[in-house]
């Protein structure tokens, strides 16, 4: 019976722990928000619509007004879970989908911003620019048209 009560006790130890890591881990997620200029017409943008313009596919947004995206910070936790939620791919797929299009002379990878502030205060200034950033930053100077909770 020792025994069996040690495997029981080792078995609710190991629940305990996954628990804590996947209750970590929602934790760490940020809520991701896509933004353009306030003064632009679209209202709210697919995931389809957003992969696209972020993967150079268009460079206009379904109202027809012409759209330029830009990346936060390569190394951020923000771009990281921004590329899984959009694309459904991680750093190193979208390194080499970029450098299949480089090579071939199809297209060239959007820039990137150091941070929400430099993202909010560019779209503020160029109405042509998308962004990301969490959504705890955005303020009057950007319009939300899409979100990744």
């Amino acid at each position: 019976m020792e025994q069996g009560q040690k495997l029981l006790k080792t078995v609710l130890f190991c629940w305990a722990c996954l628990f804590s890591v996947s209750l970590f881990s929602v934790g760490t997620l940020a809520d991701i928000v896509v933004v353009v200029n306030p003064q632009l017409k679209v209202k709210a943008l697919t995931t389809q619509q957003i992969s696209d313009i972020f993967l150079g596919k268009t460079n206009e947004l379904p109202t027809g007004e012409p759209i330029t995206p830009v990346l936060q910070n390569e190394g951020g936790t923000i771009h990281e879970e921004f590329n899984l939620q959009v694309h459904g791919r991680d750093k190193k797929q979208l390194r080499a989908y970029w450098s299949r299009l480089v090579f071939t002379g199809k297209g060239n990878p959007p820039p990137y911003f150091d941070d929400a502030e430099e993202v909010k205060d560019q779209i503020s200034d160029n109405p042509e620019i998308i962004s990301y950033i969490d959504s705890s930053e955005v303020d009057e100077k950007v319009k939300v048209v899409g979100h990744y909770p």
